[in-house]
């Protein structure tokens, strides 16, 4: 306000304006003068604080649209980091199937087929330990689940077991076609132990070998470390092929063995046909010889006749 600050300062006489109608004047006019001065403040004011006002405003939602954008470019920072994990799983999951169907293309049989494939899956998932059983009909045509794979402890075990449908945690899960996953492991239930006193793992994955609605088998899986969402996923795709594979060895070698069951069939018939032909051949040779010999008793019959008939003729 300092230009109206101003109009306070000019400059006059007072000595008439402190006598009679004129002083009076003076003072009314001085109130006036003074009202509208403090009238023209209030009104800068007023003004002021519509400006103040209007600039604070202006700053709140330059601020709010700041921090609408930092959450925007925030958001976007993290589902590009979302996308970015999900496309490190999906390239992980990617690799594992094409590290399994790597080794089922060596055709190699079924066991050294699960020892292979049992290695690969504990290594790649970071376990500790594992097991493959396959399902299988016994002498009677019974199915019952052989392991045929185990792998703990980065080697090869050596161990024979065999499980109805139904029996324990791996009868449970073939039975039920759906996998079995335990944060806490059951007392008891691992015996392979490292030998040098180290902790056994507390968790377990159990995993149908589904395929089309059939399970081949199970996959068991233990570990130190729980296992994601995407981990189990991926070991019912990997069972998938997997059961696909056995399916397929399965029929192979069943078709095999019904082809080794015909040849040899063929061959036993082969055998008889010529132990019957030569049989014939004997029965032959044996008519043939007989035949000769009563032809020659039936010559010396008649010889002997014709010189009993010229003896009496003497």
């Amino acid at each position: 306000f300092g230009p109206r600050n101003e109009w306070l300062d000019i400059a006059y006489d007072n000595t008439v304006a402190k006598t009679g109608f004129v002083g009076q004047v003076a003072i009314l006019a001085g109130i006036a003068t003074a009202l509208g001065l403090v009238l023209v403040m209030v009104i800068e004011n007023g003004r002021s604080h519509v400006e103040t006002d209007l600039a604070l405003n202006e700053a709140q939602q330059k601020q709010e649209e700041a921090e609408r954008a930092q959450r925007e470019l925030q958001s976007k920072i993290e589902e590009l980091h979302k996308a970015q994990d999900q496309e490190k799983i999906r390239k992980w999951m990617t690799d594992g199937i094409t590290g399994v169907n790597n080794i089922i293309r060596t055709g190699k049989d079924m066991r050294q087929m699960c020892d292979e494939l049992m290695a690969f899956i504990i290594r790649y998932l970071k376990a500790n330990q594992g097991g493959i059983f396959v399902a299988e009909e016994d002498m009677e045509g019974k199915t019952q689940l052989s392991l045929y794979a185990a792998y703990a402890y980065d080697r090869k075990k050596y161990m024979e077991r065999i499980l109805a449908p139904g029996q324990g945690l791996v009868g449970q899960t073939y039975r039920e076609k759906q996998y079995l996953y335990l944060s806490k492991m059951p007392d008891g239930y691992i015996t392979l132990r490292s030998g040098l006193g180290d902790a056994a793992p507390d968790k377990l994955l159990l995993v149908p070998l589904l395929n089309d609605g059939q399970v081949e088998g199970v996959m068991e899986i233990a570990s130190f470390h729980d296992i994601k969402p995407h981990e189990i996923k991926l070991l019912e795709e990997m069972g998938s092929i997997m059961a696909a594979s056995f399916k397929n060895t399965k029929i192979n070698q069943r078709t095999q063995e019904l082809l080794d069951r015909a040849n040899e069939q063929a061959a036993q018939l082969k055998a008889q046909e010529e132990m019957m032909r030569q049989g014939m051949e004997e029965l032959s040779a044996t008519q043939e010889e007989n035949a000769r010999k009563e032809r020659l008793y039936q010559d010396q019959i008649k010889e002997l006749k014709e010189r009993l008939k010229q003896e009496k003729a003497y």
